[in-house]
């Protein structure tokens, strides 16, 4: 039997030093072959070879080593002490010392010391610490930087001075170069004994071989033996995800496998993408690291890291290349692969869209400078007009109260020829105030709708030149006329020919010279157009202002100082008229002697042949007048006047009142008040008036389901297109222009009167309401209907009466009375009756129920009274009703 070949003594038995340590983790022997020994419970202990022990109070220590100077570090708990033992000195690096800031670590379980100064400290939470002992500064590797762990067992160094790790969970090989540094995890994968290492438990067995010790045993192996593979990992793409939801290859974008895809054409909306990516290898996937980038929109590369994926949201419009690689554990780098991802611009960023834009901007400055030039060209026409339309409305409405009250003389008994020529007279001015208000439709761009006239142009000119007379006679002027046109007949313009000729003649008198003579003359000339001459001797035109005669509202130095009045409007306004019309004017002037102007004008004979219209036919119009007055008949209903004008408030009353019941508002507030007490047949009402005008009033109306069925006539001076198109929106049904021709007005009501007792007839008459096609407007139509409705659907409750219906309608028994009775001529009652009697009708008609069912099925609770309401209506029982309907 071989005996032991060793025996053990202890140390602390045979020391003459009492309470030395007892739990030692660490044994180092220096260079002068002194024993260190450290460990949790009791100071570090330096032996020497005579057994002479030296005492440093530092506890909880975990590893000794002895730096290339002869120093010793000893490390643990509280970071690293250096010892100098030539002097037994000590002190703790200060940089290394725990914090939980900076070093958060709990424990330094190894350290070693490079060729290049610098010491390699393994730590308990804090990874890995590069410390360089010149400068001072620290580094490190921890699981940010791709560690397997924080926790670091142990620290060996190879000869090529690479670092060796044993971690919790793999071994690590550290190799660091000018460039990079590049950490190798392996495990038990890779053929070691353990995954999982111990603390402390490691040593280099010579300069090859390096031992780390594990929880399944101790790995052994020389560094230079490990066979590095070359072989390059291949990358391939997995998926695409467009907000977080995977696209499959039959879904757009995708045509094909992502893998197999170089281009995605994305939407605009389609810009929140993931990619997702794979190394193969034949070792394990999970060794494997990513970069990619997204060039266009970030052209660095990404950090190394595991994911095997990458996001990108909200990405702008633009086209884009995605690259990425895959490296594995022994830092061989795939081939980069590579996508062309496009982003589409939204519609409004496109092409197509810029030069939409574009044709927009050069649309909008063409229409800027076109109507900045009429706005340019119109400025003076326009205030100019304002001031026109102003001062016309002051002047029409006295001449409106002349007329009324002159139309009263003349019909009287005792009427003179005086009185009927002041009459003619105000006619006259009355029209020389519509040529100031439709100078705006002369000066437009708007083409003249009038039909063609024949005028008989000797008569047509004296009687015109008669109305002059009391100017001509004041001034003692003569006007002599050479008609020199072969026929009786000039066709045209009726309004037009006198708007040229009275401007013409009326300023020839106004700068003749008392005691002269205006001169007319016509003749026709080869094309057949007419050739109109007016001469005067008067101031005449200077010759250095002749130029500026016909722009607008220009007046000679001589016409002003003469102190005549005038604007300088009717030049402009004959002139554009003339032009509109074909013809042309020129004129001729001497200063102080005179000055005549030719204007040409066109025969328009044959415009005439195609005009259904003619001047004879107006007169004839205007003879029917006297027969629609059927007054008598219409003596009960009741007109509301809303004037602002207490005079011809008063005057319209006077002469209204003598065939109507008059009711007298001063604006449009109290014609809504008064029209909701009294219900009118008509209102009638001024334009402009104070607190609220005859525009907002006839709006009100329209909107108020009480009064919407009365017809408003408005009355006003002002004629332009866009005013009337507003007042028969507003529900204007008449447009009286002012002054008011009395029997124009009166043959207008009555012929209203007549068309709403035609409605009330036939709707009687025809018995149902799809069957009275006469309404005076859709919303009439609309309110019988709905109230015939709501007739019927309520028609077997027997507790609905008339208060039930009016308050379903918004309205009082009172206001639904006047309506019915204004539209129909029936009460509530009569119209309730009259409803249930048509529906007993159509149910009689269907045959499919007896009178007995039809009665108690039409809301009559007494078939008796059925029966006799029936006939009184029908003019035939039920019985009789249904019999006619088998013949």
């Amino acid at each position: 039997m071989i005996s032991n070949l060793f025996k053990i003594t202890s140390f602390n038995d045979v020391s003459k030093e009492k309470d030395l340590i007892t739990k030692i983790y660490a044994i180092k022997k220096d260079t002068n072959n002194n024993i260190w020994v450290g460990g949790l419970d009791k100071d570090l202990l330096m032996i020497t070879a005579d057994n002479k022990i030296t005492k440093y109070p530092i506890l909880y220590l975990k590893s000794i080593i002895e730096t290339t100077t002869g120093k010793i570090l000893a490390s643990g708990r509280y970071g690293i002490y250096e010892i100098n033992p030539e002097n037994n000195n000590f002190k703790i690096l200060e940089d290394l010392e725990p914090s939980k800031r900076t070093l958060a670590f709990s424990t330094v379980h190894a350290v070693q010391q490079t060729k290049k100064n610098q010491l390699i400290v393994g730590t308990n939470g804090a990874g890995l610490l590069f410390y360089n002992l010149d400068t001072k500064k620290i580094k490190k590797l921890d699981l940010s930087s791709g560690f397997p762990s924080d926790i670091v067992q142990g620290v060996l160094l190879d000869s090529e001075d690479a670092i060796w790790a044993s971690t919790t969970k793999g071994l690590v090989h550290v190799k660091i170069n000018k460039k990079d540094t590049i950490i190798n995890i392996y495990d038990k994968k890779d053929g070691l004994a353990s995954t999982e290492y111990n603390y402390g438990s490691y040593t280099k067995l010579n300069d090859s071989l390096l031992a780390f010790g594990g929880v399944n045993g101790v790995t052994i192996f020389n560094p230079k033996e490990i066979v590095n593979q070359n072989f390059k990992p291949y990358l391939v793409f997995e998926d695409l995800k467009l907000f977080n939801k995977s696209v499959s290859p039959s879904e757009k974008p995708l045509s094909k496998h992502i893998n197999q895809t170089e281009k995605i054409n994305l939407k605009s909306n389609e810009n929140s993408i993931e990619i997702k990516f794979a190394g193969i290898q034949h070792s394990v996937a999970s060794k494997m690291k990513y970069v990619w980038k997204l060039e266009g929109f970030n052209d660095a590369w990404s950090k190394e890291n595991t994911n095997n994926f990458a996001t990108y949201t909200n990405l702008p419009s633009g086209k884009y290349k995605f690259k990425v690689k895959a490296i594995n554990k022994y830092n061989n780098e795939s081939k980069i692969r590579e996508i062309d991802i496009i982003v589409a611009s939204p519609w409004w960023l496109t092409n197509t869209a810029f030069f939409i834009y574009f044709l927009l901007l050069i649309i909008f400055i063409w229409a800027l400078i076109h109507f900045t030039t009429i706005l340019i060209n119109k400025k003076n026409a326009d205030d100019q007009i304002e001031f026109f339309n102003n001062i016309t409305h002051e002047l029409k409405t006295p001449l409106t109260i002349l007329m009324t009250s002159l139309e009263n003389i003349t019909n009287t008994n005792d009427s003179k020829e005086s009185n009927k020529h002041i009459k003619s007279t105000v006619k006259r001015l009355n029209s020389l105030f519509e040529q100031m208000l439709n100078f705006h439709k002369v000066t437009s761009q708007d083409s003249i709708y009038q039909n063609v006239s024949k005028i008989k142009v000797e008569n047509y000119l004296k009687a015109r030149i008669k109305n002059f007379e009391p100017l001509t006679k004041e001034r003692n002027l003569e006007i002599k006329i050479e008609n020199n046109w072969p026929e009786t007949i000039f066709y045209y313009y009726k309004d037009v020919f006198d708007k040229i000729f009275l401007n013409i003649l009326s300023n020839a008198i106004k700068y003749s010279f008392e005691g002269g003579t205006i001169k007319v003359k016509l003749q026709k000339i080869a094309n057949g157009e007419l050739k109109l001459q007016i001469s005067d001797e008067g101031f005449g035109i200077p010759k250095d202002q002749q130029k500026f005669i016909l722009k607008r509202y220009y007046r000679a130095r001589n016409a002003i100082n003469s102190q005549s009045p005038g604007t300088g409007l009717g030049l402009i306004m004959t002139k554009k008229l003339i032009e509109k019309t074909g013809g042309t004017i020129t004129f001729d002037s001497v200063e102080n002697k005179g000055t005549t102007f030719t204007i040409m004008l066109k025969n328009l004979v044959d415009l005439y042949k195609k005009t259904e219209v003619v001047e004879t036919e107006k007169l004839k119009n205007e003879q029917t007048v006297e027969e629609q007055l059927q007054l008598d008949m219409f003596s009960d209903a009741k007109i509301l006047i809303v004037e602002d004008n207490d005079e011809l408030r008063s005057l319209l009353v006077e002469s209204l009142g003598n065939h109507f019941l008059i009711l007298e508002a001063s604006n449009g507030k109290e014609g809504i008040e008064m029209a909701l007490q009294n219900f009118p047949d008509i209102i009638l009402t001024d334009l402009i008036m104070p607190e609220m005008d005859g525009m907002e009033m006839a709006k009100n109306l329209k909107q108020n389901i009480n009064l919407n069925h009365i017809p408003v006539f408005m009355l006003t001076v002002l004629q332009n297109s866009t005013q009337k198109l507003e007042s028969i929106e507003a529900g204007v049904a008449e447009y009286i222009e002012k002054p008011v021709d009395t029997k124009l007005l009166l043959a207008k009501i009555v012929n209203t009167l007549k068309f709403q007792r035609k409605i009330r007839e036939k709707y009687v008459t025809d018995s149902d309401a799809e069957n009275a096609t006469v309404y005076r407007n859709q919303k009439d139509k609309e309110f019988l209907e709905d109230l015939e409705s709501k007739i019927i659907e309520n028609i077997e409750n027997n507790s609905f009466s008339v208060h039930d219906l009016s308050k379903s309608f918004g309205m009082s028994r009172t206001s639904l009375y006047m309506k019915l009775k204004n539209l129909v001529d029936l009460s509530p009652q009569d119209f309730v009756i009259h409803t249930k009697l048509k529906h007993a009708k159509n149910l009689l008609i269907k045959g499919q129920m007896s009178i007995k069912e039809v009665a108690y099925s039409s809301g009559f609770s007494n078939p008796k009274y059925f029966s006799t309401s029936f006939k009184k209506f029908y003019g035939k029982t039920p019985t009789g009703f249904l019999d006619s309907l088998k013949k």
